[in-house]
C-alpha cells in the first residue's frame, strides 16, 4: 500500500466548516472516511 500525503480540502468543505464550525465535524469525518475507503477499493 502506498501512502499519499498530498490530500487537500476542497473549497466546499472549507466553506461548510466556516459556516457550521464544529457542528459540521461528524459530516466531515463521514466524508473523509468514505473517501479513504473508496481510494482503498481502487487499489
Amino acid at each position: 500500500m502506498t501512502y499519499q500525503d498530498n490530500f487537500t480540502a476542497t473549497q466546499e468543505l472549507i466553506a461548510e466548516i466556516s459556516r457550521n464550525g464544529l457542528e459540521y465535524m461528524p459530516e466531515l469525518i463521514r466524508i473523509i472516511v468514505n473517501a479513504a475507503m473508496k481510494e482503498e477499493r481502487q487499489k
